[in-house]
Formats: C-alpha cells, sequence, structure tokens
C-alpha cells in the first residue's frame, strides 16, 4: 500500500473507537491488522476486539469495540454515559435512555 498522510485537526477532542472504525471504512485493507494489534495489546482475560456494520440516521455506519461475551461490542473507552440518535440493541452495565 502506498504511503499515505492524514491530518487529524481534534482541537475539541476526539473518541478513538470512532476514529479506528472511520480509519478502517475508509481503508477496509487495515481491519485485519488493526483487530490483531489489539488484541495483542489487551490483556489476554479481555473482551475481543470487533468492528459491526450498522446504521445511523439511515446511514451506513461501522463501529468498533470490545465484543463481551460474544455479544455486541462495547464502547471502547468505557464510557456508557451516553445518549444515541438510533435504535439498536447491545448491553451496558446500567441503564440509559435511547432517544
Amino acid at each position: 500500500m502506498p504511503e499515505r498522510h492524514i491530518h487529524l485537526d481534534a482541537v475539541g477532542g476526539v473518541a478513538g473507537d470512532m476514529v479506528v472504525a472511520a480509519l478502517v471504512d475508509a481503508f477496509p485493507a487495515l481491519r485485519a491488522r488493526v483487530l490483531a494489534d489489539v488484541a495483542a495489546a489487551l490483556p489476554a482475560a479481555a473482551d475481543l476486539p470487533d468492528f459491526r456494520e450498522g446504521s445511523s440516521g439511515g446511514i451506513r455506519a461501522l463501529s468498533f469495540g470490545l465484543r463481551h461475551g460474544g455479544t455486541a461490542p462495547q464502547h471502547a473507552d468505557g464510557d456508557d454515559d451516553h445518549d444515541h440518535d438510533d435504535d439498536h440493541d447491545h448491553d451496558h452495565d446500567r441503564d440509559h435512555d435511547h432517544h
């Protein structure tokens, strides 16, 4: 693959799981390497990294997270205190509203 350069101007911060998903969506050839590298960096007892295709607001989307117990990906940053604009099923340790 030719060398590429991406300038990310994250003045207000950036969500790591969303950046990983966006980059792998833009460069699908990186998917296997990203999964392998993340799995190698995690403790042996950790959940597995996973990509999931879905939609948000009617637009196709790729998400990245950890597959908990063989079910839905968990948010990579562990931040489960948030709102969503779409309906989907996933597990969290605590309840929150879906809008």
